[in-house]
């Protein structure tokens, strides 16, 4: 799949990234859950030390790093200050 989108990718506006548990995500470079979430909480007028997130996989890396209280659910995977067990 990877290769595939950077082939067909000619303006290279898209990623595809492996995720796990058979799932590849592909994306537009300019959009993530991180920047998603940064304005969430501008437009919410929110503190970041308030918002909570949690990530299990590569792409929620931006996301988890957004929040003030960050939490793994695989710490192979996102490094952060608390984490939890899946199961």
């Amino acid at each position: 799949m990877y290769d595939l989108v950077r082939k067909m990718d000619k303006e290279k506006e898209l990623y595809s990234i492996w995720v796990g548990y058979e799932v590849h995500e592909i994306g537009h470079r300019k959009v993530s859950k991180g920047k998603t979430l940064r304005k969430l909480i501008q437009m919410m007028n929110l503190k970041k030390e308030n918002v909570m997130t949690i990530g299990d996989s590569t792409n929620d890396i931006d996301m988890v790093r957004e929040g003030g209280i960050q939490i793994s659910a695989d710490t192979e995977l996102i490094k952060a200050p608390y984490w939890i067990n899946k199961k």
